[in-house]
């Protein structure tokens, strides 16, 4: 799926006007033409489909009123209570103002009318950069987007707005100025990581560090060390106090436990920051955070880690929020939600969601880290600006112990080699698509962390039987 801003969008038009000599009224009968490919994929005489139409004072009401002149229906607008579908042109990807009492109220009889909802380029209402809905919002049934999705229909409330969501790129896909504009990727999961030499043992598959756990948060251990299994990691040690290590070996009884003193708390002492140290310098990874608890030594561990070695190093949970920015003195990925990552950073919530592109950009240049900012549509950047936004998961992933296994899998992609920035994109697909597999296997009500865990390996085995059905068919 190829991604691109508003600004990104119009940078597009530009280009073709400039370097192609297209002219705005031939991308507008592109777009229009497009649009109407798509109706025609669900409806088989569209002579006789009774439309109403949602006109817009900007190009997206142009395109609509293209849309109407092509299918041969300019001179007539049905009622939306007769009508079989609503095309909806009232506002494109420009809109950033709150829409008024008028504008609201006519989103709102769309909406309650019953009707499916065909959006141009994005639904009215829609942020297209944030994601923010300005007031009201087209609850659309189908989203026809142009050059690429924008980031308003993959995060925030946008995301529930846009339905399914096609992509046309009005015949400009290989212009090679116009490629160049795109920078935003979507997460995806290498999948060479799935085929392996014969002539291999476990630690070529790398060897990673587990710090994790307390005695009223046992389970986070287990479910890293499940992530990290599940995903490739080779050797999974986890250093933890003594009771949690009981319940991680017989949960996973693969891992190696590392028993650490336990603090007043039944958490990891720092006194036990030398031996981790010492251990962390050993292993091709280390992630700590996972259920460690919110106190001072849990904090001492965490500045020693940060400090004292060079080992690729995630900080995730109860790490982070021992941790503010000034800390983040070397490379390393962290892995916050909304909340601690407003903690971190010391911004509002408010100011993170209304632009987290930007956000993002500005907080990893600054601290010199990679960061996957975690939530409907997870984000990664790095402090080059390379951004990836995930698109698999659902809604039934969030749930209690969900980001531990994400914890997992990525500090196994990080030591089976993965730079940063693409272990945490590559495992933040991942993460989605076990999400995914878990919902239809137990419906996003019911499906636990435990259940995304043990959809990791069907994740893997669905990527890697897709890759070879593809060779197979070249």
């Amino acid at each position: 799926m190829k991604i691109v801003t508003p600004f990104q969008a119009k940078e597009i038009e530009r280009i073709a006007g400039e370097v192609m000599d297209l002219k705005v009224e031939v991308l507008i009968e592109r777009a229009a033409k497009s649009f109407i490919e798509v109706l025609k994929e669900d409806f088989s005489n569209l002579d006789e489909l009774k439309i109403h139409f949602l006109f817009g004072p900007g190009n997206n009401g142009k395109d609509a009123r293209k849309v109407s002149q092509l299918l041969g229906k300019s001179k007539e607008n049905i009622p939306l209570g007769s009508c079989d579908i609503v095309v909806d042109g009232m506002f494109g990807i420009g809109l950033n103002r709150q829409l008024n009492d008028i504008e609201q109220n006519l989103i709102d009889e769309v909406n309650k009318s019953g009707k499916p909802v065909y959006s141009i380029d994005v639904p009215s209402g829609v942020n297209a950069l944030t994601g923010e809905v300005l007031g009201r919002a087209i609850q659309a049934f189908k989203t026809v987007t142009f050059f690429g999705c924008k980031p308003g229909m993959l995060f925030g409330d946008g995301k529930d707005c846009a339905g399914k969501i096609y992509i046309k790129d009005l015949g400009l896909s290989d212009v090679k100025k116009i490629e160049e504009i795109y920078s935003i990727s979507e997460a995806k999961f290498n999948p060479k990581l799935l085929f392996r030499k014969s002539n291999t043992h476990k630690g070529v598959f790398g060897s990673v560090l587990i710090v994790a756990g307390s005695d009223n948060m046992r389970g986070a251990a287990s479910l890293a060390a499940m992530g990290a299994f599940a995903a490739g990691a080779g050797l999974v040690y986890v250093a933890t106090t003594e009771r949690v290590w009981n319940s991680v070996s017989v949960i996973v009884p693969e891992a190696i436990g590392v028993i650490m003193i336990e603090n007043d708390e039944g958490g990891i002492a720092g006194s036990n920051a030398g031996e981790i140290i010492s251990i962390a310098k050993k292993v091709d990874a280390v992630i700590a955070g996972p259920g460690m608890m919110k106190c001072g030594d849990t904090k001492k561990i965490v500045k020693r880690l940060i400090n004292d070695i060079k080992t690729p190093l995630i900080l995730d949970a109860d790490a982070l929020n021992s941790i503010i920015s000034s800390y983040i003195k070397r490379p390393l990925l962290i892995t916050p939600h909304i909340g601690e990552m407003e903690r971190i950073s010391k911004e509002t919530k408010e100011k993170i969601i209304s632009n987290r592109i930007q956000f993002l950009t500005n907080f990893c240049d600054k601290n010199n880290c990679v960061t996957l900012l975690k939530g409907s549509g997870t984000i990664v950047c790095s402090p080059d600006a390379k951004l990836a936004i995930n698109t698999s998961g659902n809604p039934g992933m969030a749930v209690a112990g969900s980001g531990d296994v994400l914890s997992g899998i990525l500090v196994a992609l990080l030591a089976q080699g993965q730079d940063l920035f693409d272990a945490a994109s590559g495992g933040a697909n991942l993460h989605g698509m076990a999400g995914d597999l878990a919902a239809l296997e137990k419906g996003q009500l019911s499906m636990t962390a435990s259940d995304i865990a043990r959809n990791v390996s069907k994740a893997c085995l669905q990527i890697e039987t897709e890759i070879r059905a593809l060779n197979g068919a070249k």
